[in-house]
């Protein structure tokens, strides 16, 4: 069986149907850009498996330059949890300090963005 049929059993969407079509799984897997399509196929073909928590890490980090602390300890601490070294406890507490870096950003950005309104506006 060839990779791109694999891949129309698992209801891959059309793009990547389209992006696979004539490759191999070693092509795909060498070639591919879009770290979320590999992350939707190892859900796919390992439901539930923890190590997905390291590769979503691994994904945020590629972003790693534009984070702040909490969220770059809180990607620390997901791949952690995929590989049993952090607890549910741990992880849910990076998710909350995350969320809360996350919110406090966004306030910040808005306000940014308000102070430059009010200033275009004189």
């Amino acid at each position: 069986m060839k990779f791109i049929d694999n891949l129309k059993e698992l209801n891959a969407c059309e793009e990547a149907l389209e992006w696979a079509d004539g490759k191999t799984w070693e092509e795909c897997y060498n070639t591919c850009e879009r770290g979320d399509w590999l992350a939707w196929l190892f859900e796919k073909l390992h439901p539930g498996d923890k190590r997905r928590y390291i590769i979503a890490g691994r994904c945020a980090l590629t972003v790693k330059h534009l984070m702040k602390d909490e969220s770059i300890a809180a990607c620390e601490t997901v791949i952690n949890y995929g590989r049993g070294e952090a607890s549910e406890e741990e992880l849910r507490a990076a998710r909350e300090a995350a969320g809360a870096a996350a919110r406090a950003a966004t306030w910040a950005a808005a306000g940014v963005t308000a102070r430059a309104a009010a200033w275009a506006a004189r």
